[in-house]
């Protein structure tokens, strides 16, 4: 008779999945070519730009687009070619996910605390004098998209509805907005939040991680920065600097929720909600359509208190630190 044999037992795929270390073969190196290639990129992405019209471009949006996914380029050349990474989409948060209900919470999570920082860097920018709002007459609303009529070629045309139904279905529709917009804000999450962010955090520790990614990550818009993009009231290295702040907030929130799914999916939906929400909420309640973006909201100094106190608090409650659910949780459902 045959000697009985014990069956062959593997992790749980969810365990597999919850233990996997970002940054086990990290190296210096394969932070520097990360850097090389998402900034070289970056640079010959808007090169069209420098040598034409500059933000006026017919190639702007293109320029912008593909310069949004050189920061995934760098990552997937970093951590294939030169850590050798056996699996990069788990490596990099794309895919597999440890738990989807935990996703989904975090995409909810980082959609609702995005939105609230804006708004309430509208709030503090209004206390500071930078922005005034208009939630009686929506006369900002209203020259906003008298302005785009204009473009269309229907100048004087009437709005085809009052300006408050306008306005509320246009924040209505800001989480399709932001579900639209993620689609190219996953180009850069996959390689600050997917690539960079475990591996310095590993190296330097939270908070010199926040701050390091989020200046790399303000810096990495200078071929846009310095033709006038975003702070066009601001001297070129000025614009780097208010780019800078502005980063550091935002790393550290997406950074949570990036951290607490082992995802990048939540990072890019918030990365997505403030490209969406951030110029159209204050263009839709603010009494004018011109905003102030060195001085209002959270792009500007008025509203900087509000990011860079939800990022200290994030750091002081050590929320920066990676899931890790006990194993035997995470296997409940896998049959002895």
């Amino acid at each position: 008779m045959s000697p009985p044999y014990a069956p062959i037992r593997t992790p749980p795929y969810n365990q597999v999945v919850v233990d996997h270390d970002p940054a086990e073969r990290a190296s210096w190196v394969s932070i520097g070519v990360f850097l090389v290639i998402a900034y070289g990129f970056a640079w010959l992405a808007c090169l069209p730009l420098w040598l034409g019209d500059g933000l006026t471009s017919p190639w702007m949006l293109l320029c912008g687009g593909v310069m949004m996914y050189t920061p995934t380029l760098g990552a997937l050349v970093a951590a294939k070619f030169v850590e050798r990474q056996p699996k990069v989409l788990l490596n990099l948060g794309i895919w597999p996910v440890a738990s989807w209900r935990r996703i989904l919470t975090s995409i909810v999570i980082a959609f609702g605390v995005v939105l609230a920082v804006v708004l309430t860097a509208l709030v503090t920018s209004a206390i500071a004098g930078t922005y005034v709002f208009d939630l009686r007459t929506f006369h900002g609303a209203e020259q906003f998209f008298a302005a785009q009529l204009a473009a269309a070629g229907k100048a004087g045309t009437s709005l085809p509805m009052p300006i408050w139904v306008l306005v509320v279905v246009d924040l209505a529709a800001l989480p399709l907005n932001s579900l639209i917009a993620s689609g190219l804000a996953l180009g850069e999450e996959i390689g600050w939040r997917g690539f960079l962010y475990p591996r310095l955090r590993a190296k330097i520790g939270d908070t010199l991680a926040v701050v390091t990614v989020g200046v790399i990550w303000g810096v990495w818009h200078a071929p846009l920065l310095l033709l006038g993009y975003n702070y066009p009231t601001l001297a070129p290295g000025w614009r780097l600097v208010w780019m800078s702040v502005f980063c550091i907030q935002l790393t550290a929130i997406l950074a949570w929720v990036r951290q607490r799914s082992r995802s990048v999916w939540p990072a890019a939906i918030g990365h997505g909600t403030v490209n969406a929400s951030l110029a159209m909420t204050a263009l839709l309640l603010g009494a004018s359509p011109d905003l102030r973006t060195a001085a209002a909201s959270l792009m500007g100094w008025a509203g900087w208190p509000v990011g860079l106190l939800l990022a200290a608090w994030l750091l002081w409650r050590h929320a920066l630190r990676p899931w890790h659910p006990a194993a035997a949780k995470e296997a409940e459902h896998v049959a002895p």
